[in-house]
């Protein structure tokens, strides 16, 4: 039988990839995706304090060294397989033609082709080669996991998205690409991925139905009749572009505890933009609610006096003894 042997979360801001002195130039791009005005009238004065160039070097040089640790804790456990939950930002799924609700790949393999980066702003391409490289890398896909844990799910009522062939000049999302390329450096293992729309309305799933969907995805793997040691992931949050802490923190608390009702009572209109890349990790959190939380670290990277940022959360699970 299959055996989920770990878990983990991380985040995959952009920001995580830059150094300090180019927050400032990313924080630019927040006014026009936040409300601005507002956010500079109700931030507190103490939020310069957050911007002192030792409080950022410090939270960025912490961000590192819990990848750092990740990739560690990989090393140790080993998988033969990684299922990771992630979101689709008009990457592989074109959001004005086609974005599932939740999707699983049944092709043998996706891959994660070179962008054209000149369309973007000079800070945002700045950050892109923690996310895409200058060749095509192709990702090997557990087809049979990744079908069974389908069927299963549309068995338990959930209304799954295959996608059997990947779209010419598509490439495989950020969300997967940063855990290859940030944490999980000798990449000798297989990939399921599982698309969770986040973004993009009227379809995202609300944090009840991914605390189900996430517990449904426990049972399905570990009904998997293979021998296998699978770990299961979480990629991108916390909250961000504008941090909430509080928010955050809660998230984080309801894992220690395996708070599943703490986490399907939580207001979905709180999960907007990046914030709502949270939903990947209460999906996970809830797959592996019987598994001891770790919290490697918590950092509120914020970048201007608007209080926008990103909380950075890194944390695994392990069996509980």
């Amino acid at each position: 039988m299959a055996e989920i042997v770990f878990g983990f979360g991380t985040s995959h801001s952009s920001q995580l990839s830059l150094s300090p002195a180019d927050w400032p130039e990313q924080a630019e791009l927040d006014k026009s995706r936040t409300p601005w005005d507002d956010l500079l009238k109700s931030a507190p004065a103490s939020m310069s304090d957050e911007l002192k160039p030792e409080v950022q070097m410090e939270r960025h040089s912490r961000a590192q060294e819990a990848i750092r640790a990740l990739s560690s804790v990989v090393d140790t456990h080993r998988p033969d397989v990684l299922v990771i939950v992630g979101d689709d930002q008009d990457e592989l799924f074109p959001h004005d033609e086609l974005i599932p609700a939740i999707a699983l790949a049944l092709s043998p393999e996706l891959i994660d082709r070179p962008i054209d980066f000149s369309s973007l702003p000079p800070i945002r391409q700045k950050s892109m080669w923690a996310m895409h490289g200058e060749e095509a890398v192709t990702y090997s896909i557990d087809t049979v996991l990744s079908e069974h844990v389908a069927t299963r799910l549309s068995s338990d009522g959930f209304d799954i998205a295959v996608l059997r062939t990947q779209p010419e000049a598509r490439s495989l999302g950020h969300a997967w690409t940063f855990v290859r390329r940030r944490v999980v450096k000798d990449w000798n293992l297989k990939l399921v991925p599982i698309f969770l729309n986040t973004y993009f309305g009227p379809n995202r799933p609300t944090p009840a139905r991914c605390v189900q969907l996430g517990e449904a995805i426990a049972k399905a793997i570990v009904d998997f009749p293979a021998e296998v040691r699978i770990g299961i992931v979480a990629s991108g949050g916390l909250s961000h572009f504008v941090i909430d802490e509080q928010l955050d923190r809660r998230i984080l608390d309801a894992f220690k505890t395996g708070n599943t009702d703490q986490l399907a009572s939580e207001a979905p209109s709180q999960f907007t933009s990046g914030t709502s890349e949270i939903l990947n990790w209460i999906t996970v959190g809830s797959a592996l609610r019987a598994f001891q939380f770790e919290l490697l670290d918590y950092l509120p990277a914020y970048r201007s006096l608007a209080g926008t940022g990103c909380g950075f959360a890194f944390g695994v699970w392990t069996p509980s003894a």
